[in-house]
């Protein structure tokens, strides 16, 4: 590899300023890592980090690397799970979260546009004065960056009602892997609808900078509720929040979030502490149902779901105030934490936390993968979308047992095998990233070889973020 030197500093600082490089190894080991357990165990230094202020910046890079034929790995705030900002070959990480700009907003075409370091937190501070908001509410909100949310098409748990970030994105500005610009959206301006030509956002959104370099965003933004309310309930059985939730929607209801915690035994007392009635002894599923809208409209969604968790949940508790509502989120956050601190001594972890099934055979799922865990001697908790049929798994180890290390790693890799074999999806926000990417080939098929050559069309130097999503070498391997 011809960019290996012993001169990279300096050759990186003659394409931008000096204190935009750093090659200092303590800088590079805060690199070295994503919130994922792979890279706690397995974690991958890069040779150097730039950080760009400036389109320029990125095209000059893009074009040394391409020469160089060195990886460049683009990087948020790495809030992912899924080790997609990982220097797996080595390289060059893409330090992306100081180009923090929000360059226009315009409340009366309720669209903006900002640089890929703004956070999705100060984004939406930014649209509180003029009432809008950006929908899309992903759980890491408060650090997560919208180029990341963009090169992910994140979502989270209000994405039932209103959509991922896809829904929002109006264009991009891209850096392929040659170094050239692409304008997606209409290069003259945007607009709330467009279907000229072919969808190329899409082609962009959710690649995890495998095709190009995500350097600007244009949003469509909306006017925030003017009403919410909620309502917490417990089930016995997951068959029987199962028909509740169908109920809900039969009745009209359009909920915005539906939540669930797959409860482990007695974890109700996590409730009671805020309200006794919500005990409710080896109860298997906890549900959270939030509707927002106007007055009227969440008045009588409200009434509804208080209706359905009546006659099915063996207990609920409901708010339409704002503290109300926060308290029951507070309910869902609590019987979760309880059901992870079920084995003394074992963290949680993210291995196999994304999946999604189809919604008539969630009950079942629940229940195998929980099995899985107990016949690898390890925990979980499982929680999630419930009506998207979409399980975060969190794995309870003693990661510092080697064997307990190697049996989180197996219930990761069953569960995900589990799920393609009943038809499910290894993935359904967190991304692919290094650490499902050894799936895409059983689900996906020739589609994996059509991934292959739009990237080698869009990145020929094979330089952005490689081994992610659609490695060249395990399609090659498996030919």
């Amino acid at each position: 590899m011809n960019w290996e030197s012993k001169d990279l500093k300096r050759e990186l600082s003659s394409i931008l300023n000096p204190n935009q490089v750093f090659t200092d190894p303590m800088e590079l080991s805060c690199y070295s890592y994503d919130t994922s357990f792979y890279s706690a165990i397995n974690p991958h230094m890069p040779q150097a980090v730039v950080s760009p202020k400036s389109l320029q910046d990125v095209v000059e890079l893009i074009k040394w690397a391409g020469q160089k034929q060195c990886p460049i790995i683009p990087r948020g705030a790495a809030t992912g799970q899924a080790g997609g900002t990982l220097a797996i070959s080595g390289g060059i990480v893409l330090d992306l979260s100081s180009w923090n700009e929000i360059e226009s907003i315009e409340p009366q075409n309720k669209m903006v546009f900002c640089r890929p370091g703004v956070t999705y937190a100060k984004l939406n501070q930014a649209l509180e004065p003029h009432g809008l908001y950006l929908p899309p509410d992903p759980s890491s909100g408060d650090a997560c960056t919208i180029g990341g949310m963009a090169a992910n098409n994140s979502s989270g748990p209000r994405s039932l009602k209103h959509g991922a970030l896809s829904n929002y994105v109006l264009g991009l500005e891209v850096v392929l892997g040659t170094g050239e610009v692409l304008v997606t959206g209409g290069v003259k301006g945007k607009v709330l609808k467009n279907v000229s030509g072919l969808n190329l956002n899409s082609l962009f959104l959710g690649s995890e900078g495998i095709l190009g370099i995500i350097t600007g965003i244009w949003l469509a933004v909306a006017k925030k509720p003017r009403a919410r309310a909620a309502v917490v309930m417990i089930f016995d059985k997951a068959e029987t929040a199962q028909k509740a939730s169908q109920e809900i929607e039969s009745r009209g209801v359009v909920p915005a979030a539906m939540e669930f915690v797959y409860c482990a035994p007695e974890a109700t007392r996590a409730a009671a502490s805020f309200y006794e009635e919500l005990y409710v002894p080896g109860a298997e599923i906890e549900i959270i149902c939030e509707v927002d809208g106007n007055e009227e409209s969440v008045t009588w969604e409200y009434t509804k779901l208080q209706e359905v968790a009546k006659e099915y949940a063996q207990a609920s508790r409901g708010s339409n105030e704002p503290h109300g509502i926060h308290e029951l989120w507070e309910i869902n956050d609590n019987i979760e934490g309880f059901s992870a601190s079920i084995r003394e001594g074992a963290k949680r972890i993210a291995a196999s936390e994304d999946v999604c099934v189809k919604l008539e055979k969630l009950p079942k799922i629940l229940r195998e993968i929980q099995l899985i865990a107990k016949q690898n001697g390890i925990g979980i908790v499982n929680f999630g979308h419930w009506a998207k049929g979409h399980i975060h798994s969190g794995l309870l180890a003693k990661v510092e047992d080697p064997g307990e290390v190697d049996a989180a790693f197996r219930t990761a890799d069953e569960i995900h095998r589990l799920v393609l074999q009943e038809g499910g999806a290894t993935t359904a926000e967190h991304g692919v990233g290094f650490v499902r990417a050894p799936y895409m080939l059983e689900e996906h098929e020739n589609g994996l070889d059509w991934m292959v050559k739009i990237k080698e069309a869009l990145d020929p130097f094979h330089i952005l973020n490689p081994g992610k999503i659609c490695p060249l070498e395990t399609r090659k391997e498996s030919d």
